[in-house]
């Protein structure tokens, strides 16, 4: 009796260290059985692929900026390369002509989506048009994007809104400019804004600007955030949902998918509303989409569609590391998509379809090309897209007094 009292004694002094050691047997059992089941099925011919750790995979190589990690493996494994994230087999594709092969012609092959954690929660069980699986519903979605939100007769249709938004952006750079005595100033918030705004309207009606509507752009930041957040579900399957819950993952999720939801209720019955009274206004996003789901047709378009909906390579390029701008003067390489060397919209049937919309011109300083290269500090910051740490500093100069 007293031996089994001093074990029962060790035992509650080391019950975590215990608690974990049954945790990490459990996982352990969990991918053990799950890999080998894997590997007994078939043996397949796959990619290079680097050495990968148990449980985690390749996550520990992904360093603070995951597509310089990846580019410095890929020149040790080929342009097409196979990388684990957790239990997740992912292809690195790392040259253009690989990329056309997987776009363009194996494009059917690879344009669907994976299940995942945020755009599940945050877009209405993935019914957006990025997130959803490829199928009818998104040939159906992408159908209704691309004819009533981006086809050029829309665009045109939404040009007082740009014209009016650049119209005041001017004004603004130029005051900003006179109260720095006519010296530089930073662009950056001032041209997010203004794409902000001019989205805005063109979706919902409106903009959300000023210190009633800040909360507006903190949740649609927040939710840009959680999309590239990390999920134990996404890369360890769904027997480690429980540590989503458990950290918090899911409810701040859930808070940010449950704000959206009530504004997406309330906008929906504004826009219902001016429509029942015959309010004379410029019509929108909302408003079509609510007209596509009246008319119905063969396609159902449910409450919560429609709030989902609302939401370097070295052989093409030489010195492709360095900073060069003048590379593109006079190059017949295209941005539209057809050109693989060169796809900043994407391309294939994922391809970006909101070109139209978001295609400016601009011009550069007349400073020689070594020169700007100098003087631009390109030192990135890794968010949902890559982007300069130091923001870019202009001087704004007027075509007119």
């Amino acid at each position: 009796m007293a031996l089994l009292a001093l074990v029962f004694e060790q035992l509650q002094k080391s019950v975590f260290l215990l608690s974990l050691l049954v945790l990490s047997a459990f996982i352990l059992f969990s991918f053990t059985r799950s890999s080998s089941t894997g590997d007994e099925k078939r043996k397949l011919k796959l990619p290079p692929s680097p050495p990968r750790l148990p449980l985690i995979g390749n996550l520990h190589q992904l360093g603070t900026f995951p597509h310089l990690s990846l580019h410095a493996l890929s020149k040790k494994y080929g342009d097409l390369m196979l990388v684990h994230f957790g239990k997740v087999p992912t292809l690195i594709v790392s040259s253009a002509e690989m990329a056309k092969e997987v776009m363009k012609t194996q494009d059917i092959a690879f344009c669907s989506r994976p299940k995942a954690t945020a755009p599940g929660i945050l877009f209405y069980d993935a019914h957006d048009v990025a997130f959803a699986p490829y199928g009818e519903y998104w040939r159906q979605v992408r159908k209704i994007c691309v004819l009533e939100l981006l086809s050029l007769k829309r665009v045109s249709q939404f040009q007082y809104a740009r014209v009016e938004e650049v119209s005041e952006l001017v004004g603004k750079i130029r005051k900003a400019s006179s109260l720095n005595g006519g010296g530089p100033i930073v662009l950056s918030d001032l041209l997010v804004a203004t794409s902000n705004n001019i989205i805005c309207r063109c979706i919902l009606g409106q903009k959300f600007e000023g210190e009633e509507n800040k909360w507006f752009g903190d949740v649609a930041k927040d939710l840009m955030c959680q999309l590239m957040s990390f999920s134990f579900t996404d890369y360890f399957g769904p027997r480690m949902s429980w540590l989503d819950r458990a950290r918090g993952h899911i409810k701040h999720l859930t808070s940010i998918w449950s704000e959206f939801d009530k504004f997406f209720d309330k906008l929906i019955a504004e826009h219902k509303e001016a429509e029942k009274e015959g309010k004379p206004r410029k019509k929108d996003f909302v408003d079509i989409l609510l007209q596509v789901q009246k008319d119905g047709n063969d396609f159902e378009l449910k409450s919560d569609h429609l709030k989902a909906l609302l939401q370097r390579d070295p052989e093409v390029w030489d010195r492709s590391e360095e900073f060069i701008p003048e590379r593109f003067e006079d190059s017949p390489i295209d941005f539209k998509g057809q050109d693989f060397q060169l796809i900043p919209f994407g391309a294939g049937r994922r391809g970006a379809r909101a070109l139209p919309l978001g295609s400016f011109g601009r011009t550069v300083p007349s400073t020689s090309g070594s020169a700007l290269r100098e003087a631009l500090d390109m030192t990135e910051v890794y968010w949902l897209t890559v982007r300069k740490k130091a923001p870019l500093i202009l001087v704004p100069v007027p075509d007119s007094p």
